[in-house]
């Protein structure tokens, strides 16, 4: 006679408690192998708590796996730009992404990259931002700094503020002229 015929009822040790907090039974099919195996009530439910932060198809986890990938992964063909220069991430972000994403904030959206103030330092806390893409574009180890007026800023930004177009301010200063001169109308 089967369990089913037998009026099989369900014993204590037939019944367990999902960490989503639901009681369900064994089903009579599993062998004892199987039904120790059990940890979760639904497949839905086993996926949820497998996932630790629910962003993982976020833009912000794209940028995060990023970050790491040219950091850390000699294959990455941005790996000679960013590891191979020694520009890390430090430990705490490269295990736990939800301390990346507290620490840098939500996504403002197309148009923002995430930079780092200090282009010699890593990926740590203090040293990365959300930049549009211009400022990150002038965020560069090309980028020419200046002095001007005592305050230091890129010639892009320098030749903004004299109204003066970029290419006539890197060509004069390619012909000997000095920075002085370069910015004058």
């Amino acid at each position: 006679m089967s369990q089913r015929d037998s009026g099989y009822e369900r014993k204590e040790r037939d019944l367990k408690v999902c960490r989503c907090g639901e009681a369900f039974g064994r089903n009579p099919k599993h062998s004892s192998a199987q039904w120790a195996a059990v940890a979760f009530c639904s497949p839905a439910c086993a996926n949820k708590a497998r996932s630790t932060h629910g962003r993982r198809h976020t833009r912000l986890y794209r940028v995060w796996a990023g970050i790491k990938n040219r950091c850390l992964n000699s294959n990455d063909p941005l790996y000679a730009y960013y590891g191979a220069r020694g520009i890390t991430i430090c430990q705490e972000w490269q295990d736990d992404f939800a301390a990346f994403a507290a620490h840098i904030g939500a996504d403002p959206g197309k148009g923002y990259d995430v930079g780092r103030k200090d282009n010699k330092l890593g990926y740590q806390p203090g040293n990365v931002r959300w930049e549009t893409e211009a400022q990150n574009a002038r965020n560069k180890r090309s980028t020419r700094w200046v002095v001007v007026n005592g305050a230091r800023m890129s010639l892009v930004e320098a030749s903004e503020a004299a109204g003066i177009p970029y290419k006539r301010v890197h060509a004069r200063l390619a012909a000997g002229w000095t920075l002085n001169e370069a910015l004058a109308p």
